[in-house]
């Protein structure tokens, strides 16, 4: 199973973790569930592995678009399709009492009436009470006729949800697919089949005149026009009025829900692949929409123009020179506090010296004749001035501050 999913080859598309434990211990669970051909027979048998892993709807679509990119769209549409029904015909061995010869048995009339017509209520018992191969003459109630296949939790639901039988869902979905009247008398033309993956009719729609819902899907050039002509068609091709109802009111909600062409290939993607084979259990799928907005959010995410690139750009350039200007406004700022600490520092010991000088020249008790022009001190002059010195500093500082 390793080989299958090429867990081990980098270079492919890898399966989700949670998906891939499912598909391998289903696998495990049986020898049988094994994924070894090629072609479109490899679809039916991851469907069968699939389906015995119990893959939940947008597993099951995951695994649908990994198939379809690591092999081919035939076998992607092969997964799709409902798995091929085998009749078994089932002998059961009767008991030895129904095979032993029945005993023969006598009407016994009297003498007088052997000859008459038995009478009518004999007649009426026989014919009601009779053998069993009388009461099956045709064989009709045999084992080895095919029996109606009991109705699956899924049709039930979507049965009940379109509000009327397999029969018309099987139309439903033809008409949704290819926007052309229903195909007569055809046995692949059933309920849960998805008719891309029936070769014999849907082959040759592709060259007919007419729109197909899946070329317009995997086109790119594909228009809400071209959308909205597709489901006209399959309108005016529908006979029943129920399912002309259900496609009309479809697509009018489709266009109140998107108006991307993008956004509609995409919802359609998914349906066609998580829907298959099932028309229109609702008329718009918010599981669906719910993933398809995931998606459109996580595209914006990871993809934007040109232009906002650069402009973006541009402001991270812009923000990167403001923090480059702001940490170097900081550091000028950090400098200046540094040099105004040492120049205080100065004027600190400037005073504590002059005050050292004075004492020692009170002491010494001589007295100078000097008298400095600046403080009006005795003893120096001005150019000596120790309070001049203080006062020149401390100015300095503060016009560097």
């Amino acid at each position: 199973m390793a080989d299958a999913l090429f867990s081990s080859a980098e270079a492919k598309a890898q399966l989700a973790s949670g998906v891939v434990a499912k598909l391998v211990k289903a696998a495990e669970a049986s020898s049988l569930l094994t994924v070894t051909a090629h072609g479109t027979v490899m679809g039916v048998q991851w469907r069968r592995v699939a389906e015995a892993a119990e893959l939940g709807a947008a597993e099951m679509g995951a695994l649908r678009d990994w198939i379809e990119e690591i092999h081919s769209k035939e076998a992607a549409d092969r997964f799709s399709s409902s798995l091929p029904s085998v009749a078994v015909t089932v002998k059961e061995e009767l008991p030895a009492a129904a095979l032993a010869p029945a005993a023969s048995s006598k009407l016994v009339y009297s003498t007088s009436a052997a000859a008459a017509t038995p009478p009518a209520g004999e007649f009426e018992r026989l014919m009601a009470g009779g053998s069993s191969a009388s009461a099956d003459p045709f064989g009709l109630r045999s084992s080895s006729l095919p029996l109606p296949s009991p109705m699956s939790d899924t049709e039930r639901e979507d049965v009940a949800a379109h509000g009327f039988d397999s029969g018309k869902i099987a139309s439903l979905t033809w008409l949704i697919h290819t926007a052309r009247p229903c195909p007569p008398n055809s046995v692949d033309f059933k309920y849960g089949v998805d008719p891309s993956a029936v070769r014999k009719l849907y082959g040759g729609l592709q060259s007919s005149v007419g729109t197909l819902l899946w070329e317009l899907v995997k086109s790119d050039i594909s228009t809400m026009k071209d959308f909205q002509n597709h489901f006209y068609r399959a309108v005016q091709a529908a006979v029943d009025a129920d399912i002309r109802a259900r496609i009309s009111n479809h697509w009018t909600e489709m266009m109140q829900y998107f108006d991307s062409v993008e956004m509609v290939r995409s919802y359609y993607k998914k349906f066609l692949t998580i829907r298959s084979g099932r028309g229109l259990p609702k008329i718009i799928d918010e599981h669906i929409v719910m993933l398809v907005m995931c998606s459109e959010l996580e595209r914006s995410r990871g993809g934007t123009s040109s232009s906002a690139t650069a402009e973006m750009q541009t402001m991270v350039s812009t923000m990167e020179k403001q923090t480059r200007s702001i940490e170097s406004f900081k550091e000028t700022v950090t400098d200046l506090k540094l040099k105004v600490g040492e120049l205080k520092s100065q004027v600190n010991d400037l005073k504590t010296g002059h005050a050292a000088l004075k004492e020692k020249v009170g002491k010494a008790g001589g007295r100078d004749s000097r008298v400095c022009g600046f403080c009006g001190a005795p003893g120096h002059t001005e150019a000596y001035c120790h309070k001049k010195l203080a006062d020149e500093a401390a100015k300095k500082a503060s016009a560097e501050a």
